[in-house]
């Protein structure tokens, strides 16, 4: 039987052979764009165009980078030419990796030509946060008390801007500073001064109590209101200089006019006092906003001065974040002709994957590097003109998704219109017909060409696959709040869930040629969601539902209960005088302390302060102080992750666990918080308080960790990910909720114009003059990325798309657009495509039986307790000292007798240790019935390894595995379990700890 071709075979056959070129191809989900790349790498080292030491491909993220170069020494492998074996032996000589990883090698090829010390280091993600704030703050307090920077600084606060919405808008500009120059200015119209008119506004002001007379009901809001405008004219009645003013006017900034009752008032004596307090009102907002201009203008200038002072500063200690890398690169590749002439005969090939996502830095260090060398380069690198063939660039800018990461669909369509030629892949190798059609109907109705904004929508072309469907629950709810949608949606999800796994939907599976399709697992469904407002909801839908589930992405993690009701008890550890952080650690699992004994310690003389506890009665309130005085007297005395190490520990949380439905999610929250507090103290920072307060910003930051968690194929559980998170991953079901409110930015925005190389900033009301344009256009911008990040998320389903359309009947007003999920139910019934489910049938699973306990007396009660703190005793006295010993151990020791070249022998290398592991990972993984992806993860674990080259021996080495008797045999019944951990007591009372490989139960027992 003949494959049937791909409907773009024309396409990739080119791109597999004209190699002189330069294409920029538009590659939608699902069409094996990542192979396409591979093959045209292994084309031109095969016909001799290419060497592996010319070789630069750029990829998103550093897993992306380890798997391509996996997939491109395993395919020049399997082409067997002189040239690709002698290409994948010198392979780690190209530089495949992520832009900034390749910006750094670059920059420190030529760190003088740079500026840079040879030996510089960069910053890690914690490390660039935690520094900024550390050189921000420093630098506000210096700047407050220095005589020009103050004025600005004193002004903003005068006119309540936060230090902390100050720190907010350096933040944002210390992220695009590469648009900063120290000429950058914000005009700003003429500013009215307060002081000249405030007798003035002062006598209009007080002239409006005549209107008090007219009220017959003291009761009034307007009569009170009127209380607190004639204390605004006497504020200013005295105002004698500029800064007093001001604070007059404030007390009047956001002043209600709108507010008393007509029947309160004589005839139309309200009506009259609005106009002319509105009047006034609009006076004084006129005043404010253009002194809000002038001095935020001011301190923008400040602020510009220690964005560009910070970076300089970390280019004389030899340091250096992402963003310095790419925009130290980029500098060097613009200003230095010398160089960029050396690194452009070096790289004679160009690739770049995920195109719509990188950071425009990037872009422009791409083209500086394909460009002509023979030429004068041009004013704008736009048009620079390029050497035919060396640049190849595939990008989708339908899920172009990362505007956070300074992804600009902008300036993706500028160089999409100027650089190489454009091709599309449009066939999609994923996901089965159903979803495709609904794909291709709903996007090609709400995904419009939008320029700058949004890009045109390219159909995708499904695969004959057989199965599968598509899916969608919910409508509009009428007459309900919010949060009452998102509690019947989350109940939906939960119930849809148990749908698919009761009623055995069929998924289809892969292993190389062979396929079939089989029963849905839980881990087969993904629940997807565009932000972490609901997931609470979700949790405990889950949980009612008896639902298993897991957390995949860390910016989902870190808003768990778990990982929170940990940092309270942090805080309460390091603070004695955070009361509210104790109370939550007391009520917290740690402690388990309920309101009423907290009020019998507080009713019998307690206080809340483990330092001075006071004398209250209540023995387990008294504990738990006195293990939070213990840990905070220890907390200088250990580092910040042995200490939280120790209070998982000490606090029995992990052991606690196993009362709760999903033990093993549990501790997942708890080794991220574990492992976040490494992360912290490899920074170099040694103080719990740092940790909190750095855990802390990451829920009110809006904290992204996209790449936090990996799946784990024996947790057999429904995966929940943020779209972020899914990005190149795929499911057997997806299931999208969450599309029923609009999304909604806010807080201090940063908007920079990459093509006229302006930034505009506003936060709240200080803005500078072109902000409101700015910020049109980007809600058009917000708005267009969110109906792209739906098109990500269906594009994930292989067999079954499910759609969540519950919303709120009542738009609020100014909700423009509606809802995406009032959009996927319009495509539904237009184009009749997909069968609603009917959740009200599914039951939840059957609870086991239980058998009624006789309810012993309080002295029987009393007499088990004591018997089990008695037995308890004797046990740990009886283990506390022995010694334990580990298998692995064990075998690693050797006799002091066969030291020596006698010994030698029975060691194994780095590489065979190197390869077990990899066999080992494999084994503990795949799903030993079917092996159902084992090449895939057999290159993965080869990367992850650094026996890439082995590939094929590792799958062989797992099939022999597997299909040897005792796994055989273990596959045939059906109950296994792999790396049990296991101890028994040897002679001498040693305790010799393992992990069983495989433990299989069959007719004879375990």
């Amino acid at each position: 039987m003949i494959a049937q071709l791909p409907a773009d075979e024309a396409v990739r056959r080119r791109l597999r052979e004209d190699f002189d070129t330069t294409f920029f191809v538009e590659a939608g989900a699902g069409t094996g764009k990542t192979t396409t790349l591979v093959d045209r790498i292994v084309a031109l080292v095969a016909s001799g165009r290419l060497r592996a030491p010319e070789l630069v491909a750029i990829t998103f993220t550093e897993a992306a980078a380890a798997e391509l170069r996996a997939r491109v020494r395993e395919e020049l492998e399997k082409d067997g030419s002189p040239a690709a074996l002698a290409a994948a032996a010198s392979l780690d000589e190209a530089a495949i990796d992520t832009i900034h990883a390749f910006a750094g090698s670059l920059l420190r090829t030529y760190p003088l030509e740079a500026g840079l010390p040879p030996s510089f280091e960069t910053l890690d993600q914690i490390e660039q946060d935690l520094e900024f704030r550390e050189r921000f703050r420093t630098w506000f307090e210096a700047a407050a008390e220095d005589e020009k920077s103050s004025k600005a600084i004193k002004n903003a606060l005068l006119l309540k801007l936060t230090p902390d919405k100050i720190e907010s808008i350096a933040r944002a500009l210390h992220e695009h500073y590469d648009l900063v120059q120290s000429t950058s200015s914000w005009p700003a119209p003429a500013a009215r001064e307060a002081l000249p008119g405030a007798a003035g506004m002062a006598d209009r002001l007080k002239a409006l109590s005549r209107y008090l007379d007219d009220c017959l009901e003291p009761t009034d809001r307007m009569y009170e209101k009127l209380s607190e405008v004639a204390f605004a004219a006497e504020r200013l009645a005295e105002a004698d200089t500029e800064g007093k003013a001001l604070v007059a006017l404030l007390l009047l900034d956001d002043f209600p006019v709108v507010v008393g009752k007509k029947g309160n008032w004589r005839d139309s004596a309200l009506y009259r006092l609005r106009e002319e307090l509105r009047g006034c009102l609009d006076e004084v907002d006129a005043i404010l906003s253009t002194r809000r201009t002038e001095i935020f203008n001011g301190l923008l200038k400040e602020l510009r001065g220690f964005v560009l002072a910070y970076a300089a500063e970390r280019r004389r200690r030899g340091v250096a974040t992402f963003h310095d890398l790419l925009t130290g690169a980029r500098d060097l590749l613009r200003d230095r002709p010398d160089v960029r002439a050396r690194a452009q005969q070096r790289w004679s090939r160009i690739f770049i994957d995920e195109f719509q996502d990188t950071d425009p830095l990037q872009a422009e260090i791409a083209v500086y590097l394909a460009a002509r060398p023979d030429i004068q380069f041009p004013e704008s690198w736009l048009d620079a003109e390029l050497v035919p063939g060396k640049l190849f660039v595939v990008g989708d800018p339908k899920q172009s998704i990362y505007r956070f990461r300074r992804a600009d669909i902008a300036l993706y369509q500028r160089i999409q219109e100027r650089v190489g030629e454009q091709v599309a892949l449009v066939q999609n190798f994923r996901s089965v017909p159903a979803v495709i059609d609904w794909v291709n109907r709903h996007f090609g109705d709400v995904m419009r060409f939008d320029r700058d904004v949004q890009p045109e929508y390219r159909e995708l072309v499904a695969e004959p696959k057989a199965g599968g469907g598509l899916w969608y629950f919910g409508g509009e709810l009428a007459r309900a709040r919010q949060i009452e949608v998102w509690k019947r949606e989350a109940d939906d999800v939960a119930r849809a869930c148990r749908l698919v796994h009761d009623n055995r939907w069929q998924v289809s599976r892969k292993d190389g040629e062979k396929q079939w399709l089989e029963d849905a697992r839980w881990q087969d469904i993904c629940v997807l969601i565009p932000t972490r407002t609901n997931l609470r909801n979700l949790e405990r839908a889950f949980e009612a539902w008896q639902v298993p589930y897991r957390l995949e992405s860390g910016e989902l993690i870190v808003m768990t209960q778990e990982v929170r009701e940990l940092v309270s008890c942090l805080r309460a550890i390091d603070d004695p005088s955070d009361q509210v952080a104790l109370v939550t650690a007391l009520r917290s699992p740690a402690y388990g302390c309920s309101d009423a004994e907290l009020l019998r310690w507080r009713d019998s003389g307690g206080r809340f302060n483990y330092e001075y506890p006071g004398d209250g009665e209540e023995p387990r309130v008294r504990a738990a102080l006195a293990s939070l005085a213990g840990m905070h007297a220890l907390r200088h005395n250990v580092t910040v992750p042995a200490l939280v190490e120790k209070f998982l520990d000490e606090r029995l949380l992990v052991a606690a666990a196993f009362g709760r439905p999903r033990p093993r999610e549990t501790w997942r929250r708890y080794r991220y918080a574990a492992r976040r507090a490494r992360d912290f103290a490899a920074t170099g920072r040694a103080t719990l308080r740092s940790f909190v307060e750095w855990m802390e910003g990451l829920e009110r930051e809006q904290y992204r960790d996209v790449g936090a968690s990996t799946a784990e194929a024996d947790d057999d559980a429904v995966r929940v990910l943020t779209i972020h998170g899914a990005k190149g991953l795929e499911f057997p079901v997806v299931m999208m909720t969450g599309w029923g409110s609009s999304r909604r930015g806010g807080g201090t925005q940063v908007i920079p114009d990459r093509l006229n190389n302006r930034i505009e900033v506003g936060t709240g009301d200080w803005l500078t003059k072109g902000y409101k344009d700015a910020l049109e256009r980007e809600k058009r911008a917000d708005q267009a990325e969110a109906v792209r990040l739906t098109y990500v998320a269906a594009t994930r389903a292989r067999d079954h798309l499910v759609l969540s359309l519950w919303r709120r009947e009542e738009f609020k007003a100014g909700e423009d657009p509606p809802p995406q999920a009032a959009g996927f139910e319009e495509t539904l019934e237009e184009s009749g495509l997909g069968s609603r489910l009917e959740l009200e049938s599914v039951l939840p699973a059957a609870e086991p039986p239980l058998r009624p306990l006789a309810q012993p007396t309080p002295a029987e009660h009393l007499a088990a307790e004591e018997a089990w703190k008695a037995r308890r005793d004797r046990q740990v006295q009886k283990l506390g000292g022995l010694h334990v010993a580990t298998a692995t151990g064990l075998a690693h020791e050797t006799d002091p007798e066969l030291e020596g070249d006698d010994v030698a022998t029975y060691r194994r290398g780095r590489g065979g240790t190197s390869f077990g592991r990899a066999v080992h990972a494999v084994l503990q993984s795949i799903d030993l019935a079917s092996l159902a992806g084992l090449e895939q993860l057999a290159r993965v674990q080869a990367a992850a390894e650094g026996v890439g080259r082995r590939e094929s021996q590792i799958v062989e080495a797992v099939r022999r595995a597997r299909d040897s008797e005792p796994v055989a045999g273990a596959v045939r019944a059906a109950r296994y379990w792999r790396e049990v951990p296991a101890g028994i007591q040897a002679p001498g009372g040693a305790i010799l700890e393992g992990f069983i490989d495989l433990l299989v139960e069959d007719g004879d027992g375990l």
